[in-house]
C-alpha cells in the first residue's frame, strides 16, 4: 500500500481503524483461501458455467449498463 492509496483511503472518509479492518480482512481471506488450497477443502457449492457474453445477459436486466 503506498502512501497516495492512504492518502486517497482517507480522503475517502476511512479511518485509520477502518483502513487496518480493510487489511485484516484481505489477509484472513487470503490465509482462508490457502489454508482451504492444502486442505483440499471440498466445495459445498454447485459449479457455475462462466457466461461467455454478459451483453447479452445485461440486455434483460432493467437497468444493466451494457457499455460496462
Amino acid at each position: 500500500m503506498t502512501d497516495a492509496d492512504l492518502a486517497s483511503a482517507r480522503g475517502a472518509g476511512l479511518d485509520d481503524g477502518a483502513i487496518a479492518e480493510v487489511v485484516a480482512n484481505v489477509a484472513l481471506n487470503i490465509f482462508t483461501n490457502y489454508f482451504n488450497h492444502v486442505a483440499e477443502t471440498d466445495i459445498d457449492f454447485p459449479r457455475v458455467e462462466p457466461i461467455v457474453d454478459h451483453h447479452d445477459v445485461c440486455a434483460t436486466i432493467p437497468g444493466c449498463d451494457q457499455t460496462r
